[in-house]
């Protein structure tokens, strides 16, 4: 387990597909991943490209463990 758990509302569904869609036409790998100060990342990385989309101050839902 991790020392604390933190949870987020996530950007609007649309909004984060859109990304996604550009991106699984470039690899098909995909780093997710999270901060405990609001910021979400998408990511992909390959030997013609690397492209990240950031998602930043998303809303604290709860934080566990501080």
């Amino acid at each position: 387990m991790f020392p604390s758990q933190v949870s987020f509302g996530m950007p609007e569904l649309r909004i984060i597909q859109r990304s996604l869609d550009r991106m699984k036409s470039m690899s098909n790998k995909l780093t997710i991943s999270a901060s405990k100060y609001g910021e979400l990342y998408f990511a992909i990385d390959t030997m013609a490209v690397k492209s990240t989309v950031k998602f930043k101050e998303l809303v604290k839902i709860f934080e566990l463990g501080k």
